[in-house]
């Protein structure tokens, strides 16, 4: 791969893996952004030649290198000051920041292999065969992972918050209901 294909791959994936990454973890997107095109640059014999299946090689790279990041993390915060709590103040505190608190933490409660097929597919809209690559694993083996995955996320969401016990499904898409409806 030339210097200007790599350049113009760059170009189109950054912004892609970029978000992939950002909607994985808050802290080091940039760094862990440019490891995964620098991986890239030392492996471009490796990378793929169609501009599909290159993005789904950058998406395992990144991949890799967020549940690295994630795992130092944890070692960090543990040595440091042990888990924090992340329960809303439920006084004052927006609906979409408690959403997004409610989201969070049910994800982060989840299977990793499930919350990984969830995120890939819902959230970065890939299809199931696009996963399944990513994931190196079969169509069938992701597509059960992913409705265990919805299944879960819905517990879960329901279990963080009692008081909205009502989570509605549709077919490709979870959303959690923050009021109760008005009599």
């Amino acid at each position: 791969m030339s210097e200007q294909t790599f350049g113009e791959l760059y170009t189109y994936a950054y912004p892609l893996v970029y978000r992939y990454i950002a909607r994985r973890i808050r802290h080091d997107v940039d760094d862990i952004a440019i490891e995964v095109f620098a991986t890239a640059w030392r492996r471009k014999d490796k990378l793929p030649d169609s501009r599909d299946d290159q993005m789904l090689w950058l998406y395992g790279v990144a991949r890799r290198k967020v549940a690295n990041a994630i795992r130092l993390s944890k070692r960090k915060s543990k040595f440091i000051s042990g888990l924090r709590s992340t329960e809303p103040d439920s006084t004052g505190t927006d609906t979409k920041a408690v959403a997004s608190m409610l989201v969070h933490s049910s994800l982060s409660r989840m299977k990793p292999k499930e919350r990984e097929v969830l995120l890939l597919v819902e959230w970065d809209g890939l299809s199931l065969g696009e996963a399944a690559r990513i994931l190196k694993v079969s169509e069938s083996v992701t597509s059960r992972r992913l409705a265990a995955a919805r299944a879960s996320f819905i517990k879960l969401c329901e279990m963080s918050n009692p008081s909205q016990n009502s989570v509605s499904r549709s077919r490709r898409r979870v959303t959690v209901p923050m009021q109760q409806p008005v009599d």
